[in-house]
This record gives C-alpha cells, sequence and structure tokens, in this order.
C-alpha cells in the first residue's frame, strides 16, 4: 500500500529536481496496486523486487506491471 504522504514526498522530490538532469527511483512497495501511483508522481524508475518474484508467473507479472 502506498501511503499518501509518501506519495507526496515523492512529487516533492521530483519538483525539487526542476531540470537538473537527474533521475529519481522508488524502491519497496511497489507492485500492480502501486506502480501506476507512483509513476503519476513523475518518478523516473521503480524497483519492483516482491510485487515481481513472488508472482506464481514471473513473465506475466512483468509484463502486467510494464502495461499498468
Amino acid at each position: 500500500m502506498v501511503i499518501a504522504e509518501t506519495l507526496k514526498t515523492m512529487e516533492a522530490l521530483v519538483e525539487m529536481r526542476a531540470d537538473r538532469n537527474v533521475l529519481i527511483g522508488v524502491d519497496g512497495g511497489v507492485n500492480l496496486k502501486t506502480i501506476r501511483k507512483v509513476y503519476d508522481t513523475g518518478i523516473d524508475i521503480t524497483i519492483v523486487g516482491s510485487g515481481l518474484y513472488k508472482a506464481e508467473n514471473i513473465n506475466n507479472r512483468f509484463n502486467e506491471l510494464m502495461s499498468v
């Protein structure tokens, strides 16, 4: 579950980056239910651990994550 305060922090980091050439990534809590909310903040990269590797079919889960 993505906590609303965490999403606000992500948005603030993206805003602080301004026009600098810096990628911002998120690790932890990223899964099918949260990945779209994370990317909607302007975050560039997500690291998906258990949300991918604990799936019964990793290939299908990867495709699901990429299509969200």
